[in-house]
């Protein structure tokens, strides 16, 4: 029996492994075995069995059934273990594997000679941000409305910052699961599947890292399932991944991320771009844009944000539930008939500048209201926040 001296990451590119691999067993079972001594779940939340593979990075997804020995791969031998894995909103069980990996009579020889960890981050204490290009999250919903009756998935790609005290998870690009088996209920990602993400990603984007993960519902909400959650926790655990849900059915869309070690609903996230962009998504779809720089909520969670009661969906809810809410359009904002200091919550789609039109008749005085509500970021004002509503005169003074 030969060896083979590998170098392996994970899906996510957060861990590598040194390895020594056999080079007369077949890849699946090799990819089992050093899937196990890395850790990773062998089954899934119902107790499906999780296969595991190989794609070779920037090349092909190995044949599971071939011996490692037999297969034409560069040397050194760098390539990802990946999952195959199914992810869904729907209850039903998953179909389970007719050759499972666990009946290999004896497991191969394979020997992790090093880890190492491939995220090195600061700040994992602070508060996080999350934003999206404009232009990868209109990627992600052209991809999802292919067919509106089937799930879908890819990865996020993006960078991470330390900015004051945040930190700031931006994703910039997305890499779509090409060749992945679609239903109404759920989405496979299969190895060729991995191997269209992550060469995707090795041959367009190779500065950007691997942020986490997105999917759409077909028609069920918006949350993360018990094997959304699963897939989340195993293979994207670092506290600066991101998932990312769409319902391109209800229009219903949130971002959730890592908090207190746990995986919630972020509240609001921001949406980036030029102003022409953000200016036709705003005619497309008002309920998501705040113009020039934005930070947006997904349809039902601005209301919880309003009323302080926003909350993770933990749970599914069950397909007779009510549609997600909506907020209705934001009442206007009181005009000041009256030399004093009014308070006001901006609502989503809001800006100040919008405010500032309504209430004196004037946007231009959009920066004098920021600078008198002491926001640095006048563009980027967040839904829900309270700002004052002084007398015009005030403002004119502080725009001289």
């Amino acid at each position: 029996m030969g060896e083979i001296a590998a170098v392996v990451s994970d899906p996510a590119d957060s861990r590598e492994f040194v390895c020594i691999l056999p080079d007369n067993a077949a890849v699946s079972a090799v990819a089992a075995r050093l899937a196990e001594l890395a850790r990773f779940p062998l089954t899934g939340p119902q107790g499906e069995p999780v296969n595991y593979g190989f794609v070779a990075r920037g090349g092909p997804a190995l044949d599971p059934d071939a011996p490692l020995g037999k297969i034409d791969i560069p040397e050194p031998v760098v390539v990802r273990l990946v999952p195959e894995l199914t992810i869904g909103a729907g209850q039903g069980s998953l179909p389970m594997d007719e050759n499972p990996m666990s009946a290999e009579p004896e497991p191969p020889r394979v020997t992790i000679v090093q880890e190492r960890c491939l995220i090195h981050d600061d700040g994992l204490d602070l508060r996080a941000d999350v934003s999206i290009d404009a232009a990868a999250h209109r990627e992600i919903e052209r991809f999802a409305a292919r067919d509106r009756h089937a799930e879908c998935g890819g990865l996020l790609l993006g960078t991470v910052s330390v900015e004051r005290k945040a930190r700031s998870i931006h994703v910039e690009a997305v890499a779509p699961a090409l060749g992945a088996v679609e239903t109404r209920t759920s989405v496979r990602i299969t190895f060729d599947a991995w191997k269209s993400m992550l060469g995707l990603r090795d041959s367009d984007y190779p500065q950007l890292r691997v942020l986490g993960w997105f999917h759409a519902h077909a028609g069920w909400g918006v949350f993360l399932s018990e094997i959304d959650l699963f897939v989340h926790e195993r293979f994207f655990p670092h506290p600066n991944m991101v998932a990312y849900v769409l319902d391109p059915t209800s229009g219903g869309e949130s971002f959730f991320n890592w908090r207190d070690g746990r995986v919630v609903q972020c509240p609001t996230y921001g949406l980036v771009g030029s102003s022409r962009e953000i200016g036709s998504r705003k005619r497309a779809r008002r309920r998501r844009v705040v113009a020039l720089g934005v930070c947006v909520a997904g349809a039902g969670i601005a209301v919880g944000l309003y009323t302080g009661l926003a909350r993770p969906q933990a749970e599914p809810p069950k397909r007779a539930a009510a549609p997600v809410a909506r907020q209705s359009a934001p009442a206007p904002p009181p005009k000041p008939s009256e030399p004093v200091e009014r308070t006001y919550f901006l609502h989503e789609g809001e800006t100040l500048w919008g405010v500032c039109e309504r209430v004196y008749g004037d946007a231009r005085l959009g920066p004098a209201l920021g600078r008198y509500n002491g926001i640095r970021r006048v563009a980027r004002v967040r839904i829900g926040r309270q700002i004052k509503l002084p007398p015009e005169e005030e403002l004119r003074k502080l725009g001289r």
